[in-house]
């Protein structure tokens, strides 16, 4: 009986790590010019790249404002 009960709680630990991962357009844009200056320069040298993992945009961290004390200065 513990046996059983220790592969649901497994089984149930591994469905869920799988569904914490976010999945939204931030996570799924890729760098559409570096996909396409590769394939590019691939193709005149008679190559054909097939991309397991598109390389991902660069984004910069928001910078947040310097809080301001109330009364002006």
């Amino acid at each position: 009986m513990k046996s059983i009960a220790l592969i649901a709680a497994g089984l149930a630990a591994l469905v869920g790590g799988c569904t914490s991962v976010p999945r939204n357009a931030a996570n799924d844009s890729y760098d559409a010019e570096k996909v396409a200056a590769v394939n590019s320069v691939a193709r005149s040298r008679g190559i054909v790249v097939q991309w397991v993992n598109y390389p991902q945009r660069k984004t910069s961290a928001p910078v947040a404002a310097p809080a301001v004390a109330p009364g002006g200065t």
